[in-house]
């Protein structure tokens, strides 16, 4: 991933950061971008609820969601499996990054609902990349996305 993407990504990686300091049921969040293990998972922050309840969690940031309502789920790119396809997240906290919207999506109804649906893939982001776009204001009428 180059520089401007990485830079550009933690636009919505702060304001996800700040979602979790306002909830006053979360205890501790653990900021692992920097960590190897986590990075290889594709996870940003580990949230800590208390007795023993974590999340982990992925956050994206895109420039045209606001205008499609749709969000890129990438299964393959640059070579190998897709950020989301492969990260080991409870939840993407996705970021519209010109309207401020985020959602939280929940991962594992998500692949549930790629897995048992019809969808197409197709050519995205770079050269190789493939995947899904799917509609946000359909995943939250399904219970998969919410609005935050």
């Amino acid at each position: 991933m180059n520089q401007k993407d990485l830079k550009y990504g933690k636009i919505g990686e702060i304001e996800a950061w700040n979602y979790f300091k306002r909830c006053t049921d979360v205890k501790y969040i653990f900021d692992v971008r920097d960590c190897d293990a986590f990075q290889t998972d594709d996870v940003d922050f580990v949230i800590y609820y208390g007795k023993g309840k974590l999340n982990k969690v992925e956050v994206k940031t895109d420039s045209k969601g606001h205008q499609t309502r749709n969000i890129a789920y990438e299964t393959f790119t640059r070579g190998r499996t897709g950020c989301l396809a492969r990260s080991t997240a409870d939840w993407i906290m996705y970021y519209f990054e010109k309207s401020g919207e985020m959602y939280k999506i929940a991962m594992k109804p998500l692949r549930g609902y790629i897995k048992n649906s019809e969808l197409k893939e197709i050519p995205m982001g770079e050269e190789d990349g493939r995947g899904y776009l799917l509609r946000i204001d359909e995943l939250i009428d399904l219970g998969i996305a919410k609005k935050i």
